[in-house]
């Protein structure tokens, strides 16, 4: 049996296959104009899917967000009216004395893994017609009011946070808050600057908060030669010579890199100027 087709051999009705019943069936061949023409046609059809898909994409994502927006404002109203319309019953303190601030125990329970028990640990049992007290010692009552204010909204205001931020990522890490305790780092790492980093690394370093320690670490490696050579440095190595034997490490590590990278840099030029040095060597001879 022949291996292929010869140009007067048959398929199976014995009709040669260059004869004119098989030629009619021929495609018609293509120029480099149909080729671009067809190309264009492919790209506006995916072009079309494609913009399709990503309008699709966007009303869904727009019409979830929507949705989150309105479950976002549907259980915010509820904070306000259980706050002021339900009546309280337990009152606060600040540890500077201030006038006592009225909660609700469930509102403590459910925001705070150590509150939970109370008044077991923080509070004095009243008699049965009286409210129970708890003093956190380590707020002011600005403080307090700003703790209240969080468990509450989920939420303070940014000049609350610039001011608060320090004391209540301490409470909220004492108190087991772990909602306030993220969103007290969120602030810290991202207000940080060459005149606080030296504060946000002492209490990350007390709390062991490993994240936002490693994060102002890095902070201060990069900036070094703004912070080493601050008061705030010099307090800290009377204070906590440990730590700044941490940040010492941490810059030269810092400058290292710096370093290893610069050398690379150096090769990489280094060795394209000797192959541009070759190529053009190779020109001028090949120009002789």
């Amino acid at each position: 049996m022949p291996s292929s087709y010869g140009p007067s051999q048959s398929v199976t009705d014995g009709t040669p296959l260059s004869s004119p019943h098989y030629d009619k069936f021929q495609a018609p061949s293509l120029g480099a104009k149909d080729f671009m023409d067809m190309s264009r046609w492919m790209m506006a059809i995916n072009d079309k899917e494609t913009s399709e898909g990503l309008l699709k994409k966007r009303k869904f994502e727009t019409s979830e967000l929507e949705e989150l927006s309105e479950k976002i404002e549907y259980v915010n109203g509820f904070a306000p009216a259980y706050r002021y319309q339900t009546p309280t019953d337990i009152l606060l303190l600040a540890g500077d004395h201030g006038p006592s601030v009225p909660a609700h125990k469930l509102l403590l329970a459910t925001r705070s893994k150590i509150l939970n028990h109370i008044p077991n640990s923080y509070g004095s049992k009243a008699p049965s017609n009286q409210v129970n007290t708890i003093t956190l010692h380590e707020l002011n009552q600005e403080e307090l009011e700003s703790l209240l204010d969080f468990l509450y909204n989920a939420d303070l205001p940014e000049e609350k946070m610039n001011k608060h931020a320090y004391s209540l990522y301490v409470a909220a890490n004492k108190y087991g808050i772990p909602y306030l305790e993220k969103f007290c780092v969120r602030h810290m790492l991202k207000s940080l600057s060459s005149a606080n980093a030296i504060d946000v690394l002492e209490i990350a370093d007390a709390h062991s908060s490993q994240t936002l320690k490693d994060n102002v670490m890095n902070y201060i490696a990069k900036n070094r030669r703004d912070i080493i050579f601050s008061a705030q440095f010099e307090a800290l190595a009377l204070k906590n010579p440990n730590l700044c034997v941490q940040i010492s490490r941490a810059s030269l590590k810092d400058e290292n890199k710096k370093s290893v990278i610069n050398v690379k840099k150096n090769i990489n030029s280094s060795a394209t100027r000797e192959v541009c040095m070759k190529q053009n060597l190779a020109i001028r001879r090949r120009d002789k």
